[in-house]
Parts: C-alpha cells; structure tokens; sequence
C-alpha cells in the first residue's frame, strides 16, 4: 500500500509509543520479577506502574496527533482554496480572451482611398491591419521634428480614431478589462503566463495600434503594466519607432499633469 504525504509523521509517533510500551514492560521485568503472579494486589502495583508511566506519555502523543491532524487539514483547505482561485482565473482569464476574439471578428471596414482604391470589405484581424496602415499612412506624411512630433503625431491619430473608433471602441474596452484583471487578480507567475497569452492573441498591427491608444489617451498605467512583460517587443514596421521614447515621456507629463490637476480640484 502506497504510503500518502504526512503518514511518515503517525508511523513515528506509533514506533515511538510501541518502543515506550516494550521499554516499560521490560524495565518492570527486567528491575522486579518474570514470573506471572497470581496475587491481586501484585496486579495491581502492575496496572499503577503501567497506567503511571504510560498514561501521560500516551495522552501527550495523542494531543501532538490530533494537532498535527488538524495542521494537515488547514494546509490541505488553503491548497484547495488556492486550486480553486487558481481555476476560477484561468476559467475567466479564457473567457476574457474568447470575448477579446469575438470583438476582433466582429471588426469589419470598407477600404476608401488612399489605403486602397478597391472598396474591399476587410474583417477580422485584416480589418485590424487595414486600420494600422490607414493610421500609419498619416503618420509618414508628419514633419518628424523632435520638438512637435506629440502634438502633430497626436492631431493625426484623433482624425484616424473619428473614422474607426466606432468599430474599436468595444475591441479596446474588453483589451482594458483583460489587463485590470490580470494585474489584479493574478499572482506574479501566472501574470507572465496571462500577458503572454493575451499577447499572442493579438497580431502586430493590433500591438501597434494599442501602443498609440495608451500613448494619446493617457493610459500610462497599461502602457507601463504590458511593458513590464515585453509587450511591445518587435513592434511592426513604424515610421515614428525613432520618436518612441519622445511619445512615451510626453504621455508620462500628460499623466502627471492630469493626475496633479485632479488633486487640485478635489483639495
């Protein structure tokens, strides 16, 4: 029979109480006599000799037994209360994502000039790449000067959101909701695990989508929480990769502006 984890401890507590046993009947036999009386009152001297002995030794065993038993049960509850939570993430983290590839099948635009002159219906994650390309197309005609490439790059993206944001809006509300439970429902193992999960959901041209929406909407809070799991490693094919780090401080000061302001208004 296949011992379980922790029945070591009650076959030590069971040798050494069969030891201490044998150890008292030896030393009354070896110290007094081997031969069986037949006298009560020597029975008796026996049973006090015995019960004294073996009685506070066997009812302290049996007190470190039943607490032991008790400290085996409450590590086995808390392993099956984390199982549980552990479950209940993994079961909504997939729904989350079931919900973020429903909302990406969903997408669906018309391609119009100058993307593409062929009127074509683009679905899908090509809906999601048609979007990228007509918000990239407006960045490479920008002036790339360091000094104003937030405020003209930033101009251009909300012309781009006025034409596909009513497509988009459901896509990135369920992108937030996914990120705010990973962050806070998840241990640190299982957030590399969910960012990863959630990253290979999404094709480039989405990542470089969302890297712009974090940027100009002043969500610095999810920027910085995908960062921190390589989100935004090899982005797509960007025109505006050499001004990244210009974008990301900028939107870091918005953030800070508008974090200082609230503050303000409620003091």
């Amino acid at each position: 029979m296949k011992l379980q984890k922790g029945d070591g401890h009650y076959l030590i507590a069971l040798s050494v109480a069969v030891v201490m046993v044998f150890g008292v009947l030896y030393a009354y036999f070896h110290n007094f006599s081997t031969d069986v009386s037949t006298k009560q009152d020597v029975w008796g001297q026996f049973g006090d000799y015995v019960g004294g002995l073996l009685n506070p030794t066997l009812s302290f065993f049996a007190f470190t037994g039943l607490l032991l038993t008790l400290r085996m049960q409450r590590i086995d509850s808390e392993k099956a209360d984390r199982r549980h939570v552990n479950e209940e993430f993994d079961s909504r983290l997939f729904h989350l994502l079931s919900l973020l590839h429903a909302s990406i099948a969903s997408l669906k635009f018309f391609g119009t000039p100058p993307i593409t002159a062929d009127g074509k219906i683009y679905e899908g994650h090509r809906a999601i790449a048609y979007a990228w390309w007509a918000l990239h197309h407006r960045f490479v005609g920008l002036d790339r000067e360091q000094s104003t490439i937030y405020e003209h790059s930033k101009r251009e993206f909300k012309r781009w959101r006025k034409d596909f944001w009513v497509g988009f809006a459901n896509y990135y509300e369920t992108v937030a909701l996914t990120i705010e439970y990973i962050e806070k429902s998840a241990s640190e193992k299982d957030k590399k695990f969910a960012f990863h999960a959630l990253r290979t959901q999404l094709i480039l041209e989405e990542r470089s989508i969302l890297f712009y929406v974090f940027i100009f909407s002043g969500e610095d809070k999810y920027y910085d929480v995908l960062d921190r799991y390589g989100f935004w490693k090899k982005e797509v094919d960007d025109c505006l990769i050499p001004f990244h780090s210009e974008l990301i401080n900028k939107m870091r000061e918005r953030s800070l502006l508008a974090a200082r302001s609230q503050v303000e208004n409620v003091e």
